[in-house]
């Protein structure tokens, strides 16, 4: 293998990664945008004696 192949590589490897990294963070935020917060307060409903 040449040094230049190499390096080539090296760099879409590095550049697949950073892509993968991006995706995971944004699917993270748009998961995270649609999370009810206030479905928690709903869910234990204390029983009125």
């Amino acid at each position: 293998m040449r040094p230049q192949d190499h390096i080539a590589t090296q760099k879409a490897r590095a550049e697949a990664l950073r892509r993968a990294d991006s995706d995971r963070a944004q699917k993270r935020l748009d998961d995270d945008a649609r999370i009810d917060v206030n479905a928690a307060k709903w869910r234990y409903v204390s029983p009125r004696d």
